[in-house]
């Protein structure tokens, strides 16, 4: 629906299962080219629909194990390079070894991660933006880039 809705210019849809009906319904300004849709969760349903209709997984704070089996999924089913592979984490670099994060980090790039969203334990502006800073500067020491 929201494919839709950001490329028709009013769309007409009936969703019996969640009792929705649309009519006429838009979405304006319109996106500019395609905006890349994914799917969060860890349950088998959750990596079903990001095969099914999604551009790229979301994960979160699942440990490089748990992570394996289901990039594999995710990986026999969608080989495409643009298909995304992302996980958040706590990585805190105020607060954890620094060689424990670059070594889990470089576990999650073998199975094939390829974009991180980080969530510090920090909790006052300065200290979450000290925490940011810190990982960024360990993600360039081991060679990984970064988008601003």
């Amino acid at each position: 629906m929201m494919r839709r809705v950001w490329t028709d210019d009013h769309i007409d849809a009936d969703y019996p299962v969640h009792g929705a009906r649309f009519r006429s319904m838009r979405a304006l300004p319109q996106p500019v080219g395609h905006l890349p849709i994914w799917i969060g969760g860890h349950a088998g349903v959750a990596i079903d629909r990001a095969i099914r209709v999604g551009d790229g997984w979301h994960g979160a704070f699942l440990t490089p194990d748990e992570t394996r089996t289901r990039v594999a999924t995710l990986r026999s089913a969608r080989p495409e390079s643009d298909f995304t592979i992302s996980m958040r984490t706590r990585w805190d670099p105020l607060v954890d070894d620094r060689d424990e994060i670059v070594a889990e980090l470089e576990q999650y790039l073998d199975i094939g991660v390829d974009h991180f969203v980080a969530e510090p334990s920090q909790r006052t502006l300065d200290g979450y933006l000290q925490s940011v800073e810190a990982l960024a500067e360990l993600f360039r020491c081991a060679g990984v880039e970064m988008a601003t």
